[in-house]
Order: C-alpha cells, then sequence, then structure tokens
C-alpha cells in the first residue's frame, strides 16, 4: 500500500511538473484563470481552461454574466476604449467579442502570445516562428508585419505603440565552452548566481529594436542574457526590460552593461498596467507588486487553501493601481497598490 501511495504521489508531481512546463511555454492559465479589466474599471472579466468568460463585478465580485466561448482562454485585453475584448487561445487564435454583448464579431488566427501597446490600440502577435505582426485592438487591421532571421522567444511594444522589442530564441555558437555548475564561484548566490551563469553559459540571443509602423529595425544587438519563450517584454523610456517565469530577469538599456535582477518568486502568472508602469508576479501562493521606474517591489500573499497547492496564473491593472490577480484554484484577488489584499473570493 506505501509503495503504491509512493507512486501515486510521484505521478501526481510529474503531472503537476509538465502541467507547469505548458502552462510556462503558453504563457497563460492550464488549470486556471487569467483576467482583464476594462479603461474605465466598471467592467473585470476573468476566464480560463473551462472556456467561459465570466463578467465579474470588480468591486463586489459577483458574477453578471458567464458566457461560453467554446475554446480555452489564455490571455485576454480590452482595447483602447473598452469597446471590443480581445481572447486569444491555446490554438493561436485571437476572438474579438463586442464588450457589450460579448458576441464574437471576428477571428484572427494564427495570431499568438498578445502583447498590446493600449494608448496606439494596437497588439503585436506572433505568426509564426519568425515572424511578427501588429494589428489593431479594435477591428484587427494589420498595421505591420515583420519577419526576422532568428526564431523568435519573446516581444513587447512600447506603451504608445511606437517601439517594438524582439528577442531572438538562444544561439550556442558563440565558441565559448558553457559553464559546468562547479565551475560557479561557491560565493555567489541568488541574483549574482544568476548573472554569473548567463554571462557564461555559452548562449547568446539577438535584440531587435523595430519601428512602428514602418517596421524599419532601428538596432539590432547579441546580448548574453537569453529567455524563455512567452517572456513580458516591456519599456521604461529607451530601456528594454524582461520578466521571465524562472524569475531571471533582464533591463537592457540602449547604451551599457545588462542587468539581471530578481523581483523574488516564480512568475508563473505576470500582467502589466496599461501605461507599463506597474507590473504584477505571482507564483505559488506569493505574489509581487513593483513599480517599474526604480523596481521597488513589495509582496503579497494568498491565504491557504486545503488540497492541491495554488498558484497565480495571471494579473490585470485597473488605472488606480489596484491590480486583480487570478489562480489557478478558480480565486479572484484585488491587490491595492501597497501589495495589501483587499478582497478576495472563488469564481465559479
Amino acid at each position: 500500500m506505501k509503495t503504491l501511495r509512493s507512486t501515486r504521489l510521484l505521478a501526481a508531481i510529474v503531472a503537476a511538473g509538465c502541467l507547469w512546463v505548458a502552462a510556462s511555454a503558453l504563457a497563460g492559465p492550464l488549470g486556471g484563470l487569467t483576467p482583464a479589466i476594462s479603461p474605465d474599471g466598471k467592467t473585470l472579466v476573468v476566464g480560463g481552461d473551462n472556456r467561459v468568460l465570466y463578467v465579474v463585478d470588480p468591486d463586489t465580485f459577483e458574477i453578471k454574466d458567464r458566457v461560453w466561448l467554446k475554446t480555452t482562454i489564455l490571455r485576454m485585453a480590452f482595447n483602447k476604449d473598452g469597446s471590443k475584448l480581445l481572447v486569444e487561445d491555446t490554438s493561436g487564435t485571437i476572438f474579438f467579442l463586442n464588450s457589450a454583448d460579448w458576441i464574437v464579431e471576428r477571428e484572427v488566427k494564427k495570431s499568438s502570445f498578445m502583447a498590446p501597446a493600449y494608448a496606439a490600440d494596437i497588439c503585436a502577435v506572433k505568426g509564426s516562428s519568425k515572424e511578427i505582426s501588429v494589428i489593431s485592438m479594435t477591428d484587427a487591421a494589420s498595421k505591420m508585419k515583420v519577419t526576422f532571421e532568428k526564431n523568435v522567444s519573446s516581444f513587447g511594444l512600447n506603451a504608445d505603440g511606437t517601439r517594438l522589442a524582439v528577442i531572438s530564441r538562444y544561439d550556442k555558437d558563440t565558441g565559448e565552452e558553457e559553464v559546468k555548475y562547479s565551475d560557479i564561484p561557491e560565493e555567489l548566490k541568488g541574483v549574482d548566481k544568476s548573472a554569473f551563469q548567463q554571462r557564461n553559459d555559452g548562449k547568446t540571443s539577438t535584440l531587435y529594436i523595430v519601428e512602428v509602423p514602418s517596421g524599419k529595425v532601428l538596432k539590432e544587438t547579441q546580448i548574453f542574457y537569453t529567455t524563455s519563450d512567452g517572456a513580458t517584454v516591456l519599456f521604461d523610456g529607451e530601456t528594454v526590460i524582461v520578466v521571465n517565469y524562472s524569475d531571471v530577469n533582464a533591463k537592457i538599456p540602449p547604451e551599457g552593461d545588462i542587468e539581471v535582477f530578481k523581483l523574488g518568486g516564480s512568475n508563473y502568472g505576470m500582467g502589466l498596467s496599461r501605461d507599463q508602469k506597474l507590473i504584477a508576479t505571482g507564483g505559488l501562493r506569493d505574489g509581487q507588486y513593483t513599480k517599474v521606474a526604480d523596481m521597488a517591489t513589495v509582496s503579497f500573499a494568498a491565504d491557504r487553501l486545503p488540497g492541491w497547492p495554488e498558484y497565480f496564473e495571471g494579473f490585470c491593472f485597473d488605472a488606480e493601481g489596484n491590480a486583480y490577480g487570478t489562480t489557478s484554484g478558480y480565486r479572484l484577488f484585488k491587490i491595492a497598490p501597497g501589495a495589501n489584499i483587499a478582497k478576495s473570493g472563488p469564481v465559479f
């Protein structure tokens, strides 16, 4: 009996690990919810793998409506005026919903890893392994399409939609021998250890800065920093910031050295404010609320539920700086700017 229990436990752990890897690769929920809030802060929607769009009152958490979308929901975003809700599913299709009645008006296929620039009412999407397109968030009109020589790992627009940063998947052709675990100085811990590994792992990537909407590549730079697919990419002025699942993140200035940094946890769930001044991240129960300008971070934690561990899946922000976080346990949290959990409750 003990052996059988041990086997079942091991199988469960392996299954959970596979689920996490899959969710990380897709940058969205498999087994939970992801949120989006309208620009006026009056309409909050959450959805996930059960294919239901829940329309929620952001103050009371009352479920105002349930919409059967038939497909699994990975990420969502309202357009600039809140008239449209864009829903990306696991097949790489973006559905444009009218927010007045939640009817699907159009579908855009071969469009994944949606990265919005709300002020410009556009979003960047990955069309193929080497192609990034920019489309309107209101009518899906094509604004730009760029094909790169290398496979794309991660990408993001700046807040006003005039620049696109693209990071290629890593190359292992630098001629340098990969650092062995035993080669890492024992005194290096935490972020210093991660920075050493990034600089000495024999891998590089290419950072492209692209002008929007012309598609002109303004800068192409080989960098030592590499990241997993689907990382969150944003701008702080001219500096590109990358936040990924392993929490080995980077600030990449136009000139000078790259700074590797950590926010304090595994970033299973991530979300940006519409102006890219705030970012929320979270892992198993724990989360971080960060001001991008100085990377000042405060932490919060969900109360523990019985049963299988719960982790954060996604975040969004209202105009007042409140973050809304959703979890694999089908819970919704409102996190105030001071990282105090103002409200929490189940979504069903």
